[in-house]
């Protein structure tokens, strides 16, 4: 049976959670867990997660404990690691979700007495009697399906708080869903912000539900290569396919974006160029829109044109381009984006798994031993020529790679990897 997703990564957050635990001597993966997602998700120090964690007997189901005075807010969670690969399918039980909305209620409450033996829960129930808090947060952070049957549960009781005290409360659900994407986020090679001008922005289609917005406008060519000119060897980091030397299609975008009577019909001839990112801030009185953890998903042959051309003192400044932007936080409907857009051309079927964790992993595990694994269509050439020295190893094709250890090593499937290779290559 093929390993899913989940499974995958649990065991890589696990190989994680072995580290955190031997360097900071915590007696269990529970605990290493919570110091992973404190210190991944909130971007806390050490320090920081130390005092953050009140994990151990009398905790009342509550395993870490955050106070923001600035903003009048508290945080509190629980943690749910399944202890083997198999349970990540399982939720977490009433019993769990009634302990941890009791211990909260007992950490707030000045009429509720701690009668608990863990000193760190009766040193933050002493600090909220003098710390005014109006915001209130609880969140479930669990690597299974989380809170689902039981989630009427929670809701209810949320209300009835809120009415009658009148707080704000809002209720977190991380499940392995929301910690997979933190996983995925982490294996990117960048967190690049770049700041875009441009010509004309505006808001687009966005899905509520999803948590996606995007943006639709024109930018100069020139302000658009001076944006990413220093991140021009990572800023295509989750794109499918790199710059293509030769290409009669990037010959004719070079004659175009350097001619002194076709320049300015650039924007009509060209398909333009998707960013994806984190977050985009747009600033409608400078003309100017921030991207935090952006990536180039379509539109790398263009912008590696007008890139060059500039460079060499040619690019016009006629030269507009349509850019689009996509904000989105889940990693894993980034994959499907980054996929669906560059599926309209020809590329190998191996191509469209290049941003999976462990196919980054994999090359940076084979970088130890002597050997580039290029992960994108191209990407040896590109790293080379933006100056990333990688002469002295021998490269290796992902899809001849994925071919040889099927072949090889899943005799079984030998003739598959041989005669219908396009079947190896499941982007799920």
């Amino acid at each position: 049976m093929a390993i899913t997703k989940y499974e995958s990564y649990y065991l890589k957050i696990l190989e994680k959670l072995k580290l955190i635990k031997a360097d900071n001597e915590y007696k269990t993966d529970s605990i290493a867990f919570a110091h992973w997602y404190l210190e991944n998700y909130y971007k806390l120090n050490t320090q920081d997660i130390a005092e953050a964690i009140i994990d151990g007997d009398g905790d009342l189901g509550i395993d870490s404990i955050l106070i923001d005075e600035s903003n009048s807010a508290l945080t509190i969670m629980q943690y749910k690691l399944p202890s083997k690969k198999e349970n990540i399918n399982c939720e977490i039980d009433q019993g769990d979700i009634l302990k941890t909305w009791n211990g909260f209620l007992t950490l707030i409450s000045n009429d509720k007495q701690y009668t608990g033996k863990n000193q760190k829960f009766e040193e933050f129930k002493r600090q909220l009697e003098n710390t005014v808090i109006t915001n209130f947060r609880i969140c479930f952070v669990s690597y299974n399906k989380g809170v689902v049957a039981n989630r009427s549960i929670v809701e209810s009781n949320a209300e009835v708080f809120k009415r009658d005290t009148g707080s704000n409360l809002e209720i977190i659900y991380h499940d392995r869903d929301a910690i997979s994407n933190i996983y995925e986020k982490l294996n990117r090679k960048n967190n690049i912000s770049i700041t875009l001008k441009y010509k004309q922005m505006q808001s687009a289609y966005n899905v509520q539900g999803r948590k996606i917005d995007s943006l639709v406008g024109f930018v100069n060519g020139r302000e658009l290569v001076e944006s990413i000119a220093s991140n021009i060897a990572t800023i295509f980091d989750e794109n499918i396919r790199l710059y293509e030397y030769g290409s009669n299609v990037n010959i004719g975008i070079n004659r175009t974006a350097t001619s002194t009577d076709q320049a300015d019909m650039f924007y009509f001839y060209n398909n333009g160029v998707v960013f994806i990112c984190d977050k985009a801030k747009n600033s409608p009185a400078s003309s100017e829109i921030i991207l935090d953890g952006a990536s180039i998903v379509n539109g790398c042959q263009s912008v590696n044109v007008l890139y060059n051309a500039m460079q060499k003192g040619k690019l016009n400044e006629s030269v507009y381009v349509l850019v689009r932007i996509i904000s989105i936080a889940d990693y894993s409907e980034r994959m499907r984006i980054t996929e669906y857009l560059n599926s309209q051309t020809p590329i190998r079927d191996s191509y469209f798994i290049a941003n999976h964790p462990i196919v980054r992993d994999l090359q940076q595990q084979l970088l130890k031993c002597g050997y580039f694994l290029e992960r994108q269509s191209n990407e040896a050439n590109y790293m080379a020529e933006r100056g990333i020295e990688i002469k002295d190893k021998v490269t290796i094709q992902l899809e001849k790679a994925i071919q040889y250890y099927v072949g090889y090593w899943i005799n079984k499937n030998a003739s598959l990897a041989k005669r219908g290779k396009n079947a190896l290559f499941d982007k799920r």
